[in-house]
């Protein structure tokens, strides 16, 4: 019911009968919400070129925050 909802256009789910059209709609959703789930899981995997990434822009920032800390005299803060 869901994966209808994902293809059929907009038209023919408005011509579906009330309660028809309502699960229609709610499968529809729940399959975009597990879709967007597992797409969210797979970025996080070992080895993700944008997690990696990430990882490296926060140590040098941390490493950058320490230095201005070093330098302020405020390396114990």
């Amino acid at each position: 019911m869901g994966d209808y909802g994902l293809h059929a256009k907009a038209a023919k789910i408005k011509q579906l009968q009330g309660e028809r059209r309502v699960a229609t709609l709610v499968a529809t959703v729940r399959e975009l919400e597990s879709s967007s789930v597992d797409d969210a899981w797979g970025c996080t995997a070992a080895g993700s070129p944008i997690l990696a990434a990430l990882a490296r822009a926060a140590e040098a920032d941390g490493r950058a925050q320490a230095r201005h800390r070093a330098h302020q005299g405020l390396a114990g803060w």
